[in-house]
């Protein structure tokens, strides 16, 4: 069968041919500005969340060779507000938090369809958590109340459930209660109910139990987590749960023979019937994001299970050099591991599924970043690399003129390192090719007459270099 590859934003990748070739490329108008926060699926489509910098989040639907439909402008400007997105062909739901390590954040939910307007269902003046939310078809779902108390009670938590509603405004709203001083955390839908992760703060962090809910209310736990997140992140066809388990726990992975790794995060299924979860070999640690129960990345895409997997290391993983971050599929049983792609320096971010198709975002070496749609594994992303051709340069007017060479582009800053205290000279961002790079020179450079040089390269490895200087 032909594997093809959908990209969108301006040359986001370039592969080279390969056995299973990619079949085609298309390219939109131009790459994604800003920070991108989150991407689902819509049909052919993809929905997105996206910060321009200095700017309002804001929801975007993007289809191939069209240009974004804006449905949703926010007035949350704040470097540190969080989000969660889903959506199908007929169905989006939206939460923000303002503020997601605030307790006294705003947080709000939006529903609709696709092609928009979105409405805003559920609003917390004081929210404890990002709320979660779920979509199938066009039936809708989403954490409801759970806020904050006023001002000098802010550990008091407000009364919350599962809202579940449609795209459709004239359906009317139905909301479980789930128990007093808890919170609705990840969800999953299907049929005429799903699965809620219950979070219950505790003097040392927090529990979670898994629930069924429907038309009857919420039932008994079918699954707990002592000391942190398990969080529902899909069903499959056969009742199988999908859930990510994050372990706020220093003794996670205690009773494990100490030679093998321990991960604080994974994706783990509770197969119907079970009395307990499995942990699924999913070729790593699950690759979380900040703020949960917002990108627990792992999802579910038609009998298989996605996540995204890296080291459970910090970001240098073992001092050689960066960790290694990949999106892989599987099944439920563990059988037939598909790596999807991968990368070190520039890694896959972001992740949404449905069906063969696989979507993530990932960083532009020339600026900016690339949205990213596959029906099948694709090459490793290469880092962003840097040469500098130049080796003696000229100083004219305090600046010198450097020849540098990027493969595939690149952005970063260069830093002057000649003497103790270094100085940042300029940020750039270059087309893939050779450049000329005008850098300013600082006295204490000319009076040496050298400049030692630190170009860091957003997405590739760190470049030194020495160019002697001419008078």
């Amino acid at each position: 069968m032909r594997r093809s590859l959908l990209v969108l934003g301006l040359c986001a990748v370039s592969l080279p041919p390969a056995q299973h070739a990619v079949a085609r490329v298309v390219t939109s108008s131009g790459p994604v500005r800003g920070d991108v926060l989150a991407l689902a699926f819509s049909g052919d489509a993809l929905v997105i969340a996206r910060r321009p910098e200095g700017r309002a989040v804001r929801i975007e639907l993007r289809r191939p060779g069209r240009p974004a439909k804006l449905l949703l402008l926010t007035g949350a400007k704040d470097a540190d507000a969080s989000v969660t997105l889903a959506a199908s062909r007929e169905a989006v739901a939206f939460g923000l938090s303002e503020d997601a390590g605030d307790v006294g954040a705003r947080s709000r939910v939006w529903v609709g369809p696709p092609v928009g307007p979105l409405r805003e269902v559920a609003v917390c003046s004081r929210g404890f958590l990002l709320p979660a939310v779920a979509v199938e078809g066009g039936r809708v779902a989403w954490a409801d109340g759970g806020c904050a108390g006023p001002t000098g009670r802010s550990a008091e938590i407000g009364p919350a459930s599962v809202g579940v509603g449609s795209v459709d405004p004239t359906v009317p709203i139905r909301r479980v209660p789930i128990p007093r001083d808890a919170l609705a955390g990840g969800l999953a839908l299907q049929g005429e109910g799903g699965l809620v992760g219950v979070l219950r703060p505790t003097f040392f962090g927090l529990t979670t139990d898994v629930r069924p809910f429907g038309p009857d209310g919420l039932g008994e736990p079918r699954e707990r987590e002592p000391a942190g997140f398990l969080l529902p992140v899909g069903l499959l066809a056969d009742g199988t749960a999908a859930l990510a388990r994050m372990s706020l726990d220093d003794e996670a992975g205690d009773g494990e023979p100490e030679d093998l790794p321990r991960c604080t995060a994974e994706t783990v299924v509770l197969a119907p019937g079970a009395t307990t979860r499995r942990a699924l070999q999913s070729g790593g640690c699950l690759d979380v994001g900040d703020d949960l129960p917002g990108d627990a990345g792992a999802t579910v895409a038609g009998e298989r299970i996605v996540s995204r997997v890296g080291s459970d290391d910090d970001d240098e993983g073992d001092g050689d050099g960066p960790s290694s971050v990949a999106i892989t599929s599987v099944r439920p049983d563990g059988n037939d591991l598909k790596t999807i792609v991968s990368g070190s320096h520039r890694r896959p971010l972001g992740l949404a599924a449905d069906g063969a198709r696989v979507a993530w975002r990932q960083l532009r070496c020339a600026g900016g970043e690339a949205l990213v749609v596959a029906d099948g594994p694709v090459p490793a992303l290469k880092a962003c690399t840097l040469r500098v051709v130049t080796r003696r340069a000229r100083v004219r007017a305090g600046r010198a003129a450097l020849r540098v060479r990027c493969a595939l582009g690149c952005e970063g800053v260069v830093v002057d390192d000649t003497q103790c205290g270094p100085e940042r000279l300029r940020r750039f961002t270059l087309p893939p090719g050779t450049s000329r790079l005008h850098v300013r020179v600082p006295g204490r450079s000319r009076r040496r007459g050298r400049l030692l040089l630190r170009f860091e390269v957003n997405g590739g490895p760190t470049r030194t270099a020495v160019v002697r200087l001419r008078r």
